[in-house]
This record gives structure tokens, sequence and C-alpha cells, in this order.
């Protein structure tokens, strides 16, 4: 989940920032809700699927993709079950690739998604396991997408495996962090309240996460140290508004 707010605020960004050119062919969400919520669900369906490939390859589109399109997706599914087979086709097509050691990092991203929106996030972690067994250069690659499950479900072992180093990631969270608050300001004419609070509740919720695992694999030095570097950081910026 993480993940997928970090592409959602960079989509934000995007859009904030930059003029989209217009295409007249692509298919847009309000549509699909139109369709929906005028319960032609074949035709709403047929527009998600062209929307789902038609975005794969738009990162301004990543956050949008991954959330609310599939949201409506799922939601289709729950009144039109041909939608829902059409999802987990898409789902279980990536996941075959995935197994035999193909796929990218997307695909997975992809997977995870889906799995999260059909209530099946097991899958994920039996899909994350096997891969740990069989093919460990993609787990390591795959952990950023997964490392909200794994904590959930107490896989310390497969978090502490795969961690990226924590300075990094605090240096990437901080960054993160400041860089939609210039933008945010830059952005006078828009109320950016709700993506700064966002971006503030990513920053903590990285920081508890980073020093979670490093207890639990008991790397408690580290863990002391970033809670420092991120306690700092807060204090510093706090006193610079005063």
């Amino acid at each position: 989940m993480q993940l997928k707010l970090v592409f959602l605020i960079l989509s934000l960004l995007v859009l904030t920032t930059s003029q989209v050119a217009a295409n007249p062919d692509a298919v847009t969400l309000k549509e699909i809700y139109e369709l929906t919520k005028d319960g032609n669900f074949e035709e709403a369906l047929k527009r998600h699927i062209k929307f789902h490939h038609q975005t794969r390859n738009q990162p301004s589109q990543a956050g949008v993709r991954l959330s609310f399109a599939l949201s409506n997706w799922s939601s289709l599914g729950e009144q039109y079950p041909p939608a829902k087979s059409a999802l987990l086709e898409i789902r279980d097509e990536l996941f075959s690739q995935l197994q035999s050691g193909k796929g990218t990092a997307q695909d997975f991203h992809e997977i995870s998604a889906i799995n999260d929106y059909q209530y099946e996030s097991e899958k994920t972690l039996d899909l994350y396991l096997t891969l740990d067994e069989k093919f460990p250069q993609q787990a390591k690659q795959y952990y950023p997408i997964v490392e909200d499950l794994l904590i959930k479900e107490a896989r310390f072992d497969l978090a502490g495996k795969y961690m990226r180093d924590p300075v990094k990631q605090f240096v990437f969270l901080k960054s993160m962090r400041d860089y939609t608050l210039v933008m945010a300001k830059l952005e006078t004419e828009r109320n950016t309240s709700g993506l700064i609070k966002d971006v503030d509740k990513l920053f903590n919720d990285g920081i508890i996460k980073i020093i979670t695992v490093l207890k639990a694999t008991d790397r408690h030095e580290e863990a002391q140290a970033i809670k420092a570097k991120a306690d700092e950081y807060l204090a510093s910026e706090s006193g610079a508004k005063d």
C-alpha cells in the first residue's frame, strides 16, 4: 500500500505541474463510472479493459491505475460477474509468468493490487514465498511492493532478508516529503492540504516500518539511529517554521 501511495502522489504532482496532451481515444474513469451507474455493465467492462492496457506504460497514471481504477473494476465485478472473471484472468496470466521466473516488478505490483481489492492478499504472499525460494533476485527487487504485507503477517524473516538499506530508505522518504512540500507551495491556486497530509503519513509510516523491521530482526542500534535522524529532521523543520 505504501508504494501505491507513492505512485499516487507522484501522479498527482505530474498532473498538477504539466499539461497532458488530449487523446481523443483515451478512456476516462468518469465515463466508466457513468456507464456503470446507468447499468451498461458490458460496455463499462470493455472500457475498463481498454483503460487498464492503455495506461500500463503511462507513469503519470500508475497510481490511479492501481487504485481508483481497480477499485471501480472490482466493484463492477460484484454486480457483473464477467467483470470479475476478466480481472482475475489478467491477474492469473501475470501470476503464471512470475512463477516461471519471468515478468517484471510492474507485473508483481499489478498482481498485488488486484489481490488487495479482491481481499486475497494471501495469494500475493504465496507468490512471494515461491519467488523467495526459486528466484531470490526477483524477490529482492519486489520487496518494496510486498513490505506492508510481510510486516502485517509478521514475516520478519523475509522482511529482514530483503529490506533495503535503512539509511537510504530514510533519505528517500525525506526527499519525497521535501519535494512534495516545495511543489505544494508552488501550487498556490490549488488546495494541496490533502496531498501534504498524505506525504506526511507516508513519511511517518515509512519510518515506523523501518524501525519495526530493524527491531524485529535484532538490529536495535540501527533502529535507534533511524529514529534519531527522523526526529532531528522533523525538529529542524519545525524550528524553521517558528
